[in-house]
C-alpha cells in the first residue's frame, strides 16, 4: 500500500515575509537545494515531477494580499523591527535575559538537522531553533499585518496547526529553513532529508547556523517558479 498522501497545491497568492541568510550562506545552500529539487524527480507513478528550486529562506510570515502596497509593507516592516530592538535595549538595560540583547544587529539562528515533512512546502527542511529575538519579531511581525483579510495557509505553520490554541489566539510558528518542496511519498521525502543531512555534514550534525540580514518581501503568485522579490528591510 502506497504512503502517499493526496495532492497539494504548489501555488499560492500574497505577499511573504523573509528571514534572509547572509550573501555567504545563501551561496552555501542553494547547491544543496538545487540538488535536492532534482531528486523529486523522476516519479514511478503518474505523478508529475513538481520538485522547483528556489532561494534559501525561512519564513516569518505569510500571506498578505497582493493589493497591500509593497511601501506600506516595507514601512510597516521597518517599524517592526525597531520596536523589537528597543525591546532588546530595554531588556539588556533592566538586566533581563532577551535571547541576544543586541536585538536584530547581530541576529544569528541555529539548525537542526534536516527532516522531513507532511505537506508540499514542509516536504524537507531543517527546524530553526527558536530564540527569543525570532519569537518577538514574529509576535510584531503577526500583529502588524493582523488586520489583513484572510488568505491561503501559511507554509510556515506547524502541521498541528489546527489543534493548538494558546490564549484565544492560535499562532502555531514552526521556523524552519525550507530545503525541498514536492508532492510525494514519506519515503522519498525521508530519503531526501538523509541525501541532505549527508551532503552538509555541518547541518546533519546539527552544528549549522544562519545570520539574517535582512527581511526579504516575496510576491508569491502562481508557481514556486514565479516567485519575485518586490523588495527588503535590512537589519
Amino acid at each position: 500500500m502506497s504512503d502517499a498522501k493526496p495532492k497539494q497545491s504548489s501555488s499560492l497568492s500574497g505577499y511573504a515575509i523573509w528571514l534572509n541568510p547572509s550573501a555567504d550562506e545563501k551561496q552555501h545552500y542553494q547547491p544543496l537545494i538545487n540538488h535536492l529539487a532534482k531528486l523529486g524527480d523522476g516519479r514511478s507513478d503518474d505523478e508529475k515531477a513538481d520538485s522547483p528550486s528556489f532561494e534559501p529562506h525561512i519564513t516569518l510570515f505569510a500571506f498578505i494580499p497582493l493589493d497591500t502596497p509593497i511601501e506600506q509593507i516595507s514601512d510597516t516592516l521597518r517599524q517592526v523591527a525597531a520596536r523589537v530592538n528597543t525591546e532588546a535595549s530595554e531588556s539588556s538595560k533592566a538586566g533581563t535575559t532577551f535571547g541576544n540583547c543586541s536585538g536584530l544587529k547581530d541576529f544569528v539562528l541555529e539548525l537542526l538537522p534536516a527532516q522531513s515533512g507532511t505537506s508540499y512546502f514542509q516536504s524537507v527542511l531543517a527546524p530553526v531553533k527558536p530564540t527569543a529575538t525570532l519569537l518577538s519579531l514574529r509576535e510584531q511581525t503577526v500583529a502588524a499585518f493582523s488586520s489583513s483579510p484572510s488568505s491561503p495557509p501559511s507554509p510556515s505553520l506547524s502541521p498541528l496547526s489546527d489543534s493548538k490554541e494558546k490564549g484565544g489566539k492560535t499562532d502555531d510558528y514552526f521556523p524552519h529553513l525550507s530545503l525541498f518542496y514536492g508532492n510525494c511519498t514519506q519515503q522519498k521525502r525521508d530519503g531526501i532529508a538523509s541525501v541532505a543531512n549527508k551532503d552538509d555534514p555541518t547541518l546533519g550534525s546539527g552544528r549549522a547556523k544562519v545570520t539574517i540580514k535582512e527581511l526579504g518581501i516575496v510576491r508569491c503568485a502562481g508557481k514556486v517558479e514565479e516567485w519575485e522579490h518586490v523588495d527588503s528591510v535590512v537589519l
